[in-house]
């Protein structure tokens, strides 16, 4: 079917290509998904209803809710429309079991986890001079952490000079330019904060020969823990509400400033909070629940990518707060090792599953400060367990290789 296959970029978008593709055998992109669909429908009718009619539609993560069929429409398609297999599926953005902080789902691609709230579907910003160098849509362009071009150091264009209208290329279905007529490769792109250049530089993977070991995000880590840190100090900090994917320069100014002399900023904060709690509770904190004082703190923090304190460089300081309250007779705050855990901080802490708590309780390793009637289910968000009693437990049976307190003890 398809003549001409131009040659995909490695961290080119999957619509990008389709575009690329359609153009250069003479196709209208909106035209091109009916013949798609017909082809399908006469090679595979059962998977025939799996393909999308539009372009906004076709990345594989969008199916409502299994991709699989899609899966292997697009798997089908790359079969049909090529002798050699096109690497199509290579290009996809996918749908992921892996979660991020309390309870963000993430995409994947080329072996990146991607949480989904920084993950742009509309409205994809592009860098004039890379457009201009090689024309096509990168991947990282749809992340919304990345407001600068780390190349050529510029800010990303979210507009056309011209009519002002939101550059858009899978809704326009162009790549070079503004349905106004303005060409997008010719755009003026203003210098980019070095900050901001940075932090791309840290979600395309790049590896400078230094790492600024006092920020947290310019540490030579994973890009997952690039985007962990940054949706943690969007939840907790900022407090920002979970459905919105407002990410601007002026937040991630805050974010990178927030994370400067890591870890004194998030340390103080913990005890500001908890001379707080002391300070302004009325209850006895025996009776004070944690999230209380803390707020979501411990669910928040902990896939950030992961839960390992090896790797979890946010629950690594948190862990070694607790630490001091609940082993230090003579600490300050040593009182809110009292205060009450539920279900799911005491799973953060313990590093088990719901289900593995309760097993817990069962054997009478975990003891609720509620006395339970016979088979009574216990609510996970209702507090039940001591700080102290489960961090001692912790301490004692499910210290790991990866999460222990010798990674953080040496801080202290």
């Amino acid at each position: 079917m398809f003549l001409i296959r131009p040659e995909p970029e490695y961290d080119e978008s999957l619509e990008s290509y389709i575009i690329r593709l359609a153009e250069e055998n003479r196709f209208r992109v909106k035209k091109l998904f009916p013949h798609l669909a017909k082809l399908l429908q006469k090679q595979r009718g059962k998977l025939a209803g799996a393909m999308a009619t539009d372009l906004s539609r076709f990345n594989l993560y969008h199916a409502n809710t299994s991709s699989s069929k899609r899966y292997w429409a697009l798997h089908q398609l790359s079969e049909l429309c090529c002798k050699d297999r096109m690497p199509l599926l290579e290009m996809a953005v996918l749908k992921t079991s892996r979660r991020f902080g309390e309870k963000h789902t993430a995409l994947f691609w080329k072996g990146l986890d991607i949480p989904r709230i920084f993950f742009r579907s509309e409205s994809i910003p592009i860098c004039p001079q890379c457009l201009k160098e090689k024309p096509y849509i990168l991947v990282f362009w749809h992340i919304s952490l990345v407001r600068a071009c780390p190349k050529h150091q510029t800010l990303l264009i979210e507009s056309c000079p011209q009519c002002g209208l939101a550059i858009d290329y899978i809704r326009h279905g162009e790549l070079h330019t503004c349905p106004c007529g303005f060409e997008l490769s010719t755009a003026v792109a203003k210098p980019a904060n070095p900050k901001l250049v940075r932090l791309s530089e840290q979600v395309y993977g790049f590896k400078p020969e230094s790492s600024d070991q006092d920020n947290l995000l310019f540490r030579k880590s994973t890009t997952e823990a690039v985007f962990g840190a940054v949706l943690w100090f969007k939840q907790w900090v900022e407090k920002e509400s979970d459905s919105s994917p407002l990410v601007d320069d002026d937040f991630l100014l805050r974010c990178i400033e927030f994370f400067d002399d890591w870890p004194a900023r998030l340390s103080s904060r913990l005890e500001k909070l908890a001379y707080e709690g002391l300070e302004y509770s009325e209850r006895s904190m025996k009776e004070t629940a944690f999230r209380s004082l803390f707020g979501a703190l411990l669910k928040i923090s902990r896939y950030l990518p992961d839960d390992r304190l090896a790797s979890n460089e946010v629950l690594k300081t948190v862990f070694a707060f607790l630490d001091q309250i609940v082993f230090q007779e003579d600490h300050p705050y040593s009182e809110i090792a009292h205060t009450l855990l539920d279900s799911f901080e005491a799973c953060v802490i313990l590093g088990v599953s719901i289900k593995q708590l309760a097993r817990l309780i069962e054997d009478g390793l975990l003891h609720p400060c509620k006395q339970l009637k016979d088979k009574e289910q216990v609510n996970p968000t209702t507090p039940l367990f001591r700080l102290k009693d489960v961090f001692v437990l912790w301490s004692v049976s499910f210290q790991s290789r990866h999460s222990n307190r010798n990674l953080y003890l040496s801080r202290w």
